[in-house]
């Protein structure tokens, strides 16, 4: 089996419950604003985050591109939202299912492009004061890929310093809403993007659970 990937997550201002960091790690850090209670579970911890910028966008450097933020973590690393919870099964698999200088991340369930998902997210909450649509109409000028994904979890095997760049500059620049800048992202720096078998939601190695804090309604 391959070598161990480092697991990152973050959760910020009381967004999710903590869980037990997966099987298969070299070691496993969170960032966020409750260090004892993530530290209590087995995580790393990493806080000491502005508390003046939004939880959502406090979230995205170490998920887009958690090599600027950590030593170890030029080659693999293995993005998952503080919403997932392991099955169990060990995370070296995902690693073996994207090729070296590549990126996996899980099909979106219910959407096929950047639009459609950016007139969803305009009437959410979370994103009511942020340009999607614009963004957006902004990506429809210029070449994406065409397909959607949903970037819950994030198998980084070198992508991180190309495309986890750039999609960073794009969550900093339009909003937090990654899921519609990532294709953009990765087709601007031509990246090799898997899709890994299951959902984001329900696969071997993660379930989804509910947010202690819903925006989404």
């Amino acid at each position: 089996m391959t070598c161990m990937p480092i697991v990152v997550s973050a959760c910020y201002g009381g967004y999710d419950r903590f869980k037990p960091p997966p099987p298969g790690c070299s070691r496993a850090v969170m960032f966020t604003d409750r260090p004892h209670d993530a530290a209590a579970l087995g995580w790393s911890v990493v806080s000491g985050a502005n508390p003046s910028v939004p939880p959502r966008l406090r979230s995205k450097p170490p998920k887009c591109a958690p090599q600027l933020l950590l030593l170890d973590a030029d080659e693999d690393v293995i993005w998952i939202d503080a919403s997932l919870r392991s099955t169990g099964k060990d995370v070296r698999e995902l690693l073996e299912l994207v090729p070296v200088g590549g990126v996996g991340t899980f099909k979106h369930r219910f959407r096929e492009t950047i639009l459609g998902e950016a007139i969803e997210s305009a009437a959410l909450p979370r994103y009511k004061d942020e340009p999607v649509i614009q963004q957006a109409q902004f990506y429809n000028n210029r070449p994406v890929f065409p397909r959607l994904w949903e970037t819950g979890c994030v198998v980084w095997r070198g992508a991180q310093h190309t495309l986890g760049v750039r999609w960073l500059a794009e969550c900093l620049t339009w909003s937090s809403q990654d899921q519609v800048s990532f294709p953009a992202a990765a087709a601007a720096v031509v990246a090799a993007v898997t899709t890994l078998p299951g959902t984001s939601v329900e696969n071997r190695w993660f379930i989804y659970e509910q947010h202690c804090i819903i925006d989404w309604q």
